[in-house]
């Protein structure tokens, strides 16, 4: 039995669970990405409410990529894509380059003033 000075306190310490203790430090992990710091502009768009729809996506793309993809190729022959990965990578490589010339030709090469226009220049300070 404990007896002494400053023992007293001891006995009003609630226990808490590793559950409880896991949860506390997820929910003050994420709710610094999403309570506070997120732009009130977006919160409405799709995805931008809250942090769980994408860790769900993204625990999905994980799921598929160690688990059920390479379960369902077991038995199976690989799959032959060389001819469509390359005619991919040309139609990427095409419209980046239509996408950098739409940017560098209709001002960011030729009227924008880079030191006349401030970044965040529109955003209203909080």
């Amino acid at each position: 039995m404990l007896s002494g000075v400053g023992v007293e306190h001891l006995t009003s310490f609630k226990r808490i669970t590793t559950a409880e203790r896991e949860e506390d430090i997820l929910s003050s992990f994420f709710g610094a990405f999403s309570d506070g710091n997120r732009d009130p502009r977006t919160s409405d768009w799709p995805l931008m409410g809250s942090v769980w729809p994408t860790l769900a996506i993204c625990a999905t793309y994980v799921f598929c990529a160690t688990w059920a993809g390479p379960a369902f190729m077991h038995n199976r022959r690989k799959f032959e894509l060389t001819g469509a990965m390359n005619a991919y990578n040309l139609v990427q490589v095409v419209g980046n380059a239509l996408l950098l010339y739409g940017y560098c030709a209709n001002g960011w090469m030729t009227t924008y003033d880079w030191r006349k226009n401030p970044c965040m220049a529109w955003q209203k300070r909080v």
